[in-house]
């Protein structure tokens, strides 16, 4: 019998997965169907578990998601390596990231998927902040204001004609995503066509940190949800059976 594999998330106040990384790595266990354990770590808890666990450093150093799978030993980071490795090890499981689907996979994630993801992240950095544990507040502040050329969070969402921008911007993003899909999946829901693939749970995900971050009455989630004739709205819907955590 499959012992769980222990997945790290990050914790936040609201005690809700708001990482669109490992949104992904979540979304993936529960399709595949294998049991898993959360373990949720502050930001300044990651480095330690991680190194103690014997997960391998990358050049970034240590970040979630991570999975430590007690039926191999095997400790992962980083989530491209780790639904590699689920895929490989698990091959009875919907496979996500094929070698056939891979290259269009991770094209559309580190494009069209990637532009999703940060025209919205101006709108919600601040409101990570405000979720996130108080101990975790001033690596949090120091290290996204220095991603963002020293502005104050409190001073990075978009206001009056910038803010307009922003959302068009956000709306051209998800009309790129609407048409890749309907190249892809050929009239079906997922990118992967009558299942979801890896694509699925990547912008899933940012759908996801959106509602959980901002919530259901926010702006910002109603109007992501809205375009496409609310398309998107409709395939949160259908990806809402693998969204509940273990």
């Amino acid at each position: 019998m499959t012992k769980p594999i222990t997945y790290y998330d990050i914790k936040f106040t609201t005690g809700l997965c708001s990482s669109p990384n490992t949104w992904r790595i979540r979304y993936a266990l529960n399709i595949k169907g294998l049991p898993y354990k959360t373990e949720w770590l502050s930001f300044l808890e990651i480095p330690k578990v991680l190194e103690a666990n014997g997960t391998p450093k990358t050049d970034d150093g240590y970040t979630l998601p991570a999975i430590v799978d007690p039926n191999t030993g095997k400790a992962i980071q980083d989530s491209i390596p780790i639904m590699e490795y689920l895929d490989a090890q698990y091959p009875d499981t919907p496979q996500l990231l094929s070698a056939e689907t891979k290259e269009a996979q991770l094209a559309f994630i580190n494009g069209v998927g990637k532009k999703v993801n940060m025209t919205r992240f101006p709108f919600s950095i601040y409101q990570i902040f405000l979720i996130t544990l108080p101990e975790d507040q001033g690596h949090f502040r120091t290290a996204r204001e220095k991603n963002f050329g020293g502005r104050k969070l409190e001073d990075i969402e978009p206001q009056g004609e910038k803010r307009e921008a922003q959302f068009e911007a956000i709306k051209a993003a998800l009309d790129a995503a609407a048409t890749a899909f309907d190249e892809h999946a050929q009239g079906k829901t997922f990118y992967g066509g009558d299942a979801p693939v890896f694509v699925d749970t990547d912008l899933a995900g940012t759908f996801m940190c959106v509602k959980n971050i901002h919530g259901e009455d926010s702006e910002l989630w109603k109007f992501m949800i809205a375009q496409n004739g609310g398309r998107w709205a409709k395939y949160i819907e259908a990806m809402d059976k693998w969204t509940s955590g273990q």
